[in-house]
């Protein structure tokens, strides 16, 4: 099964170009978002989330909306425009990005991407104000845990929804090692788990086995989920 992997993010590494089927910037001009041709990663956010995806499955392809600038920022209307974009081209949509700002229209965008068999993937600060698209039902929300190392995940002690029965909880992960190397935090987290969700679709592991992994409550033993997919894999 051909597994493509959006990202709305700053760029993509150099060295995955190969695996790139499309790119497309996504600008605000004149008050319109349009679209140009994508540049490099000067700010490095995709080339290191690409490479972290790449390292759970590299036979995965890549698609690519530029919405992060060189200073890090993203806008709600360049993130309106991408995610149908990428919705038309890939299965998992990584989102390591959020906006403080809750509206309905993205709402509505997630949710029909989401309608479409989209995995949708965002990534949600531990502490502080909801942020968004993580803050909506139809997405996964994904957090650090600095109990964790590189394939293991835990369930999150707040629940970061806004409606408490959502269909889709969110879970945590993160890695010890690139912490230390300034790679932590929810947005690399987000990478780690789209990476691992990539693994499993390319192995023909569906959503609903996937999901049944996943962490039920907090645990002070995060689980190796990275071992439960492969011994889930061998089942089949």
């Amino acid at each position: 099964m051909k597994i493509v992997v959006g990202l709305a993010d700053s760029g993509i590494a150099p060295e995955l170009e190969h695996r790139l089927l499309e790119a497309q910037r996504f600008e605000v001009r004149d008050g319109k978002v349009v679209q140009m041709h994508a540049l490099p990663d000067t700010l490095g956010h995709g080339t290191a989330l690409s490479k972290i995806i790449n390292q759970y499955c590299p036979e995965a392809y890549f698609v690519l909306a530029q919405v992060i600038d060189s200073r890090g920022v993203c806008s709600l209307p360049q993130l309106r425009a991408s995610i149908p974009w990428l919705e038309s081209r890939s299965q998992i949509i990584n989102l390591s990005l959020g906006l403080s700002r809750q509206d309905s229209q993205l709402e509505l965008i997630c949710q029909k991407a989401r309608e479409s068999g989209r995995v949708l993937i965002a990534s949600s600060p531990a502490i502080g104000n909801p942020v968004y698209p993580a803050s909506f039902d139809t997405v996964y929300a994904v957090t650090g845990d600095i109990n964790c190392h590189p394939g293991h995940f835990n369930k999150p002690i707040i629940q970061r929804k806004v409606n408490a029965q959502a269909n889709l909880s969110g879970c945590c992960f993160r890695s010890k090692e690139d912490q230390e190397k300034g790679k932590g935090g929810s947005s690399f987290a987000t990478a780690h788990f789209s990476g691992w969700v990539a693994k499993a679709m390319s192995q023909g592991i569906n959503e609903k086995q996937w999901r049944a992994l996943l962490p039920k409550q907090k645990s002070a033993h995060p689980l190796n989920l990275l071992n439960a997919l492969e011994l889930l894999g061998s089942d089949k």
